[in-house]
């Protein structure tokens, strides 16, 4: 066989496919609009053949041949999370050109059943508002859910941005979840790329081409199923991804293939110091946190029988999402609240994560991640920091209240990134 380096490895992905109906019989080709994942290690694809091995009667006791049924595959690795060269528009202000994609915005888009967007135009804020009601000059694009990242007019300082999602909105007079530092007329509102589940089909549907020390395959069609992100003390953002797919082919050597950590995503990635983490309203100091998105996937039954369509080998039309949460756990110091008041009496808290990178407004708006949980449950476990008595909070989203609803708030999180790139296609 082919030799080479254990380290040569290349992983790109194509979301071309807005039809199940594509089959790896005809596959994306070298030349489509090819976007490489920055994996870390060398990740290989499981690939499987299942069969029918039913023992066929014979009167030699002798196992029965088996038949191949269905085919299927799956790739599971991990990205650091690295930010955009360009902020969204500012309503003006902003020294960058508008950007229009987000990294592993295909990945995301196919997660989540949904498109990632941003929040519409930037805008400034007008005179007249609070701290916890900014008024904006204009609510063109705004919406409940969105993320919104609110600083002084000078984008050189350091220091100043209050990242916040918008909880309810009256015309232009939008509620945040948590009061920002300034109301004042002038201060800028970046917009942010801004995604959450949406339950229904799972379009569209991703192709995954591996290469790996002289092999290649091509995985697909799938999706994404599974995201997780891991922080700790000192460490970078680390996101765990998998995916599985119906089939699988000999691989393509992609001719038009754009590489996001090198070309285009070029800011540092995203670090897990100075970052903020809300709880209940309150910024806390963790030690270490997980993040587990949990989505759910199920099969679209074909509707074209055995001799027609393009299901013919796997019983499937798609995929559709099906049901949608989040949950996680985080180490802090002890706090009786926390046992008394959120364990003991099941009293329901939001809890925002916000990670960034830069110091002043402009690179911020550049590089920040936030993730914003409405309602979460917890559970409560005795820990240690540094040998000192902590706690060990395991938290999971429920459902939501009626006045959030009618506020227009709908899903167990609103996942948001400030910052991205011009798309290459």
């Amino acid at each position: 066989g082919d030799m080479s380096s254990a380290k040569v490895s290349r992983i790109a992905m194509w979301n071309g496919d807005t039809s199940f109906a594509t089959a790896v019989a005809n596959p994306p080709a070298a030349n489509d609009n090819w976007v490489q994942i920055p994996t870390m290690e060398t990740p290989l694809p499981t690939l499987g053949q299942n069969v029918d091995g039913s023992q066929i009667a014979n009167n030699r006791g002798i196992k029965s041949q088996d038949y191949a049924t269905t085919e299927d595959c799956a790739l599971n690795f991990s990205t650091l999370w690295h930010t955009g060269t360009a902020a969204l528009d500012d309503g003006g202000a902003a020294l960058d050109t508008n950007p229009n994609w987000t990294f592993m915005e295909e990945a995301l888009e196919s997660f989540h059943a949904a498109a990632v967007a941003t929040s519409g135009p930037g805008t400034t804020l007008a005179a007249g508002g609070t701290t916890s009601i900014p008024k904006l000059t204009s609510g063109t694009g705004v919406n409940v859910g969105d993320c919104l990242g609110i600083c002084a007019s000078n984008q050189s300082v350091a220091d100043n941005m209050d990242v916040v999602f918008v909880t309810a909105l009256s015309g232009v007079d939008a509620t945040v979840d948590i009061a920002v530092a300034s109301a004042a007329a002038g201060n800028l509102v970046y917009s942010a790329f801004n995604v959450a589940p949406v339950l229904g089909e799972a379009m569209p549907y991703l192709y995954l081409n591996v290469e790996r020390s002289g092999r290649s395959w091509l995985l697909g069609p799938g999706r994404i199923n599974g995201l997780k992100w891991t922080f700790t003390p000192g460490g970078l953002l680390k996101a765990d991804w998998s995916y599985v797919g119906d089939r699988w082919a000999a691989g393509v050597t992609p001719t038009t293939i754009y590489n996001q950590a090198r070309s285009y995503f070029t800011g540092a990635p995203i670090k897990c110091v100075g970052g903020g983490v809300w709880i209940n309203g309150t910024r806390t100091r963790i030690a270490n946190a997980s993040v587990q998105f949990n989505v759910k996937h199920e099969p679209i039954v074909a509707s074209s029988d055995s001799t027609s369509g393009s299901q013919t080998n796997n019983g499937r039309a798609g995929w559709e999402l099906t049901e949608m949460g989040i949950s996680g756990d985080f180490e802090e110091y002890a706090l009786d609240a926390r046992f008394t008041t959120h364990m003991k009496d099941r009293t329901l808290m939001p809890l925002k994560f916000v990670w960034t990178v830069g110091t002043t407004n402009q690179t911020k708006a550049r590089g920040t991640i936030a993730l914003y949980v409405p309602q979460a449950q917890v559970w409560v476990e005795e820990s240690t920091i540094n040998g000192q008595v902590s706690q060990k909070t395991k938290w999971e989203a429920v459902d939501l209240t009626a006045a959030q609803v009618t506020a227009g708030i709908t899903k167990p999180y609103y996942f948001a990134f400030l910052g991205g790139a011009a798309a290459p296609y």
